[in-house]
């Protein structure tokens, strides 16, 4: 039996405070020490702490209108660009044939110059960024800063540096591969007039 030494009462053994005067007895914890315990609950583990943030960089959203996964792949703009050669060269032969036969084939030869000049801007300007091939194919011009429909202005400098192309032939070439590499599928005439090809959604 251990006594209380405040009061002097009997405490039973084991309590580690008076029942009385709630002091601490002889050989129990100091009331100090067990308070300041009993206050402080111990740190949780460091598996109970929370984790900060992780970022996942591939979920991120990427800036500028590149499009991404949007752009069209080089199948598709090499099937526009098939089609809509085939478009040109069966009109300006129809055109220069009937105007021959009419015997004022220089008309014929201007008018198949202005066909080939303005057929690519004028359907990607008024008639959503396609021309009749990249309706076929799926596939669309738009401006690469805005993400809107190429204008007819761009539609007529993409235009007319390809055509420029066309008197070299080593640069013609080079111009149609581009986008097998290069990180937006662009062609040349593409990053000269600041202009994408994506799929139409």
């Amino acid at each position: 039996m251990e006594f209380c030494s405040k009061c002097g009462k009997e405490s039973p053994d084991g309590n580690q405070f008076c029942a009385s005067c709630g002091e601490a007895v002889a050989g129990g914890a100091p009331a100090a020490a067990s308070g300041a315990s009993a206050a402080t609950p111990p740190p949780p583990p460091p598996s109970a702490m929370p984790k900060a943030p992780e970022w996942n960089d591939a979920a991120a959203p990427s800036s500028g209108v590149s499009g991404g996964s949007n752009l069209a792949p080089y199948s598709k703009r090499l099937g526009g660009y098939i089609l809509d050669g085939i478009i040109l060269g069966v009109g300006s032969l129809i055109l220069i044939v009937i105007f021959s036969l009419l015997k004022v084939t220089f008309i014929g030869l201007i008018l198949a110059l202005i066909l080939f000049l303005f057929y690519a801007p004028y359907f990607i300007g008024s008639r959503g960024g396609q021309t009749i091939g990249m309706k076929v194919t799926g596939v669309k011009c738009i401006d690469a800063k805005t993400g809107e429909t190429a204008s007819f202005g761009k539609g007529f400098g993409r235009n007319i540096l390809h055509l420029l192309f066309g008197f070299f032939y080593i640069l013609q070439i080079l111009d149609l591969l581009w986008p097998l590499w290069d990180d937006k599928n662009q062609t040349i005439h593409d990053k000269a007039a600041s202009t994408l090809v994506v799929l139409n959604d």
